[in-house]
């Protein structure tokens, strides 16, 4: 594991969340780091891999500080949506805390060796596995609406829910052709999910 480099987010970020008072967001983390002009590393021209390389040494910082701070009783919750210090007793569910953060995770966020590793190429591509992921869950939920069923529906009830609508608008019994499309392929969607 590649730790040589110095984080220069390291004492800004502690800096900051020692005077915050409350949980911030990893976003306003990141803003309170560029008004405060800390230096971050001339990183590249792309900006979707300047974005995960400010990522990257944020969550770096973030772990090396969560190891630093178990030694003086003090539990640093790291998620993207609360990232903050809490008081410990030293007890063991405080120790449960701190160990329950995902290993796998911290071990990528603290191993210098994956910012130098991934390039604007690797970037591209956790984007677009996340849009399609995200845009596949959307089109599941439009599946289930399609078929008048909440989200997350048992399988027999799509099947059930299907087999109506189809009989309903299938044109061969005088039904509407784009509605039976949009039964079909809402159907189609959620069998390509089902588990």
């Amino acid at each position: 594991m590649n730790n040589s480099i110095v984080n220069p987010l390291l004492h800004p970020i502690r800096e900051i969340l020692a005077g915050a008072g409350q949980l911030l967001s990893e976003h306003e983390l990141i803003k309170r780091l560029k008004n405060r002009d800390s230096t971050f590393p001339a990183l590249t021209e792309s900006a979707r891999l300047a974005l995960f390389q400010t990522h990257f040494l944020v969550m770096n910082a973030l772990y090396q500080l969560q190891q630093q701070m178990a030694d003086e009783c003090l539990v640093l919750q790291i998620s993207p949506l609360a990232i903050g210090f809490k008081v410990s007793a030293g007890d063991v569910a405080t120790k449960l805390l701190t160990d329950a953060t995902a290993p796998a995770m911290k071990a990528y966020y603290l191993n210098m060796d994956n910012f130098h590793a991934t390039d604007e190429q690797d970037v591209e591509r956790l984007f677009k596995q996340f849009w399609q992921s995200y845009l596949s869950e959307d089109k599941q939920l439009d599946a289930y609406q399609v078929l008048g069923l909440a989200p997350g529906a048992e399988w027999s009830e799509v099947q059930q829910a299907y087999r109506l609508l189809a009989s309903t608008y299938h044109p061969d019994r005088g039904g509407d052709v784009s509605q039976f499309m949009l039964v079909r392929e809402a159907y189609e969607v959620l069998s390509s999910t089902k588990s």
